[in-house]
């Protein structure tokens, strides 16, 4: 698949179609159940699998652990059939020897995109017919507003705890917002949907409520850093910035001032790669941002990639007329390139609506002397001079 270019619109629908389109034609070939994954975990494994993992436990038989946490689950429920309970246990978010599939591609898509999004996720599809025949455990007498329902669950129960992924789709981080936006408009496969119950609003209430603080500790290092007495410890608060901005985003993806916030740094930094790539996030989760084109178009500004500047300050101005930081801007690379008469309308534009600053006076009085006015370039470098008396 092609990976390049990941910014043009048409080249990522081209991606998206060509991964869809891909796991359709496998899908008619044979007979398969679908489970999506935000990272390339290692194994394809339950959560009590992974949680033995973790506490150095993996000489406990995965099954008979389960046994011991259902008869202590008995103690919390009225209901009596063990599998009942443990989809339960699953669906509030304990650890069971039950891994999620579903019968529905586009739903495993979905969980395959919506979190870690600096990590390729991945999108596996088990042939139900195969090894894995005997394990699978499908869910009965369904609630019509259950997740389980919602997600068009189906359950397999290795006796291992975990098993071997018969086809594995790669889903590059560039794709994800990108292949979350196209399943909600073409098939309606979003978290509203997917999360169809209280549970899933508390669920993610507390992913926002967590990325919210983490924003917030972001902006103070970022205040700090403006602050900061020395290149050393300025760089040292933007980093500190930059990773409580990235827990930011993992905890909520859609998260677009904590992209656009975290871009700005980057472009502080003279990480021009990494600036681009969040501002243009944050334009796909709200692109009606002036201020995200306006911050875009600053990164290529400073890349020297000037086209593609004035383009982003334009679509900002379009989106805000106010917008007299964009005018300014969009104005000092008309003066950069020599088109005086635009840099002029450009910086008078920004004046009238209130950037009333030594700054702008100097730079209009730059584009009039580059135009051989010397008239009004003197008398904008004289209200320069007016507004600050010791500006060089």
């Amino acid at each position: 698949m092609n990976r390049q270019d990941p910014v043009n619109p048409q080249t990522v629908l081209n991606s998206i179609l060509e991964i869809v389109g891909n796991i359709a034609k496998i899908s008619a070939a044979g007979s398969y159940i679908y489970r999506g994954e935000p990272k390339r975990y290692e194994k394809v494994s339950s959560t009590l699998y992974r949680k033995l993992e973790d506490a150095k436990m993996l000489h406990r038989n995965v099954e008979e652990v389960q046994k011991e946490e259902v008869d202590a689950a008995k103690m919390y429920t009225k209901k009596t059939d063990e599998f009942e309970i443990l989809t339960e246990i699953q669906h509030f978010g304990g650890k069971t020897n039950l891994i999620d599939f579903t019968t529905d591609y586009c739903i495993a898509l979905f969980f395959a995109s919506e979190s870690f999004p600096f990590e390729d996720g991945r999108i596996i599809l088990q042939d139900k017919t195969g090894t894995i025949t005997k394990w699978i455990r499908e869910p009965q007498n369904l609630d019509p507003t259950s997740r389980v329902r919602g997600q068009k669950s189906v359950f397999v129960q290795p006796p291992d705890g975990f098993i071997k992924p018969d086809i594995e789709i790669v889903i590059p981080q560039s794709l994800k917002q990108p292949l979350l936006n196209y399943l909600k408009k073409e098939f309606s496969t979003s978290i509203e949907n997917i999360y169809p119950d209280l549970h899933g609003f508390v669920r993610n209430q507390d992913n926002r409520w967590s990325a919210r603080a983490n924003f917030a500790k972001g902006i103070t290092y970022k205040e700090q850093a403006d602050e900061a007495g020395n290149p050393k410890e300025k760089n040292e608060k933007h980093q500190q910035a930059i990773k409580s901005f990235t827990e930011a985003i993992n905890l909520m993806p859609q998260f677009a001032e904590a992209y656009s916030t975290r871009s700005f740094i980057s472009r502080i930094e003279g990480n021009f790669d990494n600036a681009v790539t969040d501002a243009t996030k944050a334009i796909e989760l709200n692109p009606r941002s002036a201020l995200a084109y306006t911050q875009r178009g600053s990164i290529y500004r400073a890349k020297g990639e000037l086209n593609k500047a004035i383009d982003d300050f334009t679509k900002a101005i379009a989106l805000d007329r106010g917008n007299a930081i964009a005018y300014s801007a969009r104005g000092e690379v008309y003066l950069s390139t020599g088109n005086f008469d635009s840099a002029i309308i450009d910086f008078n534009k920004s004046i009238i609506i209130g950037m009333k600053s030594p700054e702008a006076h100097n730079a209009l009085g730059s584009a009039y002397q580059g135009k051989g006015d010397s008239d009004n370039a003197i008398a904008n470098f004289n209200e320069a001079i007016r507004l600050k008396p010791d500006y060089p």
